[in-house]
């Protein structure tokens, strides 16, 4: 005989994707098949696209018994290990992003050209141009980072989500 899906409680606040299913092998044993994260671009979207993936393939696992409700908590622990992967490949995305930015700043006002202008109209007016150009560099950069933070505290969230459920988990394996 086919093995039954259990009824399947609504997920967690902060766990909603497109519906992909874990597959349930005949020991009634639950399996989250995490998808191959390697197909996915460096934009923000790419990022929450990888994290809303491996939070789809934990999504429909239940369990009834502890032995069940062990492997829950394992596959539970390695979805929150690559959640933490993808994190910290977005903050290795933010770093390069500063860095970046950072080194346009540093480059701003140090050209022959700012030393001939420094000349031509004094050394106020091409500092306060100076600054001006910073600023829109910093707001440049901000305007690069925020989709990255927003994705960032996104996947902390779904993390604190999993160790909530987590945490159920064990009360339950306490309890019985």
């Amino acid at each position: 005989p086919a093995p039954q899906a259990n009824p399947q409680p609504a997920p967690p606040a902060g766990i909603a994707a497109p519906a992909i299913r874990a597959e349930i092998v005949p020991d009634r044993t639950q399996i989250a098949k995490f998808p191959d994260l390697s197909g996915y671009g460096v934009e923000a979207n790419d990022f929450e696209q990888k994290s809303l993936a491996i939070c789809v393939a934990l999504e429909r696992l239940s369990y009834q018994t502890q032995a069940e409700a062990k492997t829950v908590k394992k596959q539970l622990t390695q979805g929150q290990a690559l959640l933490r992967q993808v994190k910290r490949e977005v903050s290795a995305v933010i770093q390069s992003i500063n860095a970046a930015y950072q080194n346009k700043k540093a480059e701003v006002g140090t050209s022959f050209g700012s030393a001939v202008a420094r000349g031509l109209f004094g050394g106020r007016t091409v500092g306060r141009y100076n600054a001006a150009v910073k600023q829109d560099l910093r707001n440049s950069q901000w305007q690069m980072v925020v989709p990255y933070k927003v994705v960032k505290e996104a996947i902390e969230r779904r993390v604190f989500a999993i160790s909530q459920i987590k945490d159920e988990i064990d009360r339950y394996l306490l309890s019985n």
